[in-house]
Order: C-alpha cells, then sequence, then structure tokens
C-alpha cells in the first residue's frame, strides 16, 4: 500500500540529524530521494486510488477533498526538498536531475511561488492553494498530472 505519512517520518528522522549543510552526501542523496517520494506518494494516494498507473476518473488536483490542503503542502516541501538537496549535492548526482528540478523552480517562478520550502507546516494556505496549478498544469515542463495549461490559473 501506499504510506506516504511514511515519507514525512522520514524526512523529520534525516532532519533531527541537522540541515544540508551538517549531513553527509549520502544523507543528502537519501534527503533528496524522500522529496521524490513524497510528491509520488501523496499525488498517487489521491489520484491513482486503484493504482494502475492512470489518473482516476473525476480526480481534480484543484479540489479540496480530492486533494486536502495538508498534502499539497506535503507536496511542495517534497519539491523543497529536492531542490534543497540537489544544490547540496552538486556534482554528486549526475543526469538531468537538476535540469528537472530547475524546471520546477521555473514554474513555480511562473506561478510567483517560493517552492524551496521543506518544513510543510510552514507553506501558507494561499502558497499551496496556488501550487494546485503546478500539480494540475501538463503545460510548460510537463510536470503536472492534468490537462490544463496556466494562462493565467488552472484552479479558478
Amino acid at each position: 500500500p501506499v504510506m506516504p505519512d511514511d515519507c514525512y517520518e522520514s524526512q523529520l528522522w534525516i532532519e533531527s540529524i541537522g540541515d544540508y549543510s551538517a549531513r553527509t552526501t549520502n544523507e543528502n542523496i537519501a534527503m533528496f530521494l524522500i522529496g521524490l517520494a513524497k510528491v509520488g506518494t501523496y499525488l498517487r494516494n489521491r489520484a491513482d486510488t486503484d493504482r494502475d498507473g492512470v489518473l482516476d476518473a473525476g480526480y481534480d488536483s484543484c479540489d479540496n477533498i480530492d486533494l486536502p490542503i495538508a498534502e499539497v503542502k506535503q507536496i511542495v516541501s517534497g519539491f523543497g526538498l529536492m531542490i534543497e538537496n540537489i544544490d547540496a549535492l552538486g556534482t554528486s548526482i549526475s543526469g538531468g536531475f537538476s535540469t528537472d528540478i530547475g524546471a520546477v523552480g521555473a514554474v513555480c517562478g511562473i506561478l510567483g511561488l517560493d517552492c524551496t520550502e521543506t518544513n510543510p507546516t510552514l507553506i501558507t494556505d494561499g502558497d499551496a492553494n496556488d501550487f494546485r496549478d503546478a500539480i494540475k498544469s501538463d503545460s510548460a515542463s510537463d510536470l503536472g498530472i492534468e490537462s490544463c495549461a496556466i494562462d493565467p490559473t488552472c484552479c479558478l
């Protein structure tokens, strides 16, 4: 089963070591992967409940019942973990990760959001609701999971 809360528990455990500057490269890699897992597990838990790899019919990232605000905050913090730790890792990770994470930052910039916050309790409801546009959008960077071009928003 998909257990989104386990991702947050793992995040808290690694954060108990200290911030990214106090952690080892391996701990920062783990935190990057936890951020990635947070985004995926929170979305899959809500948007693919039958676990067939296809977005459930009727699912709407803008709907607070389909995707509660507390879970949007966890998703945003997952992106924050990826952004923070990819920067901390520098050349320790190769491949397209930094380009993909840069695309997330670009989408956040388009939306006027700061997507670097790693603590979900510090993310405002307003910022989390605004981030729903990035979750829903499939335009520009294809980072979202639904069909919506941010012009000016997907969630009204």
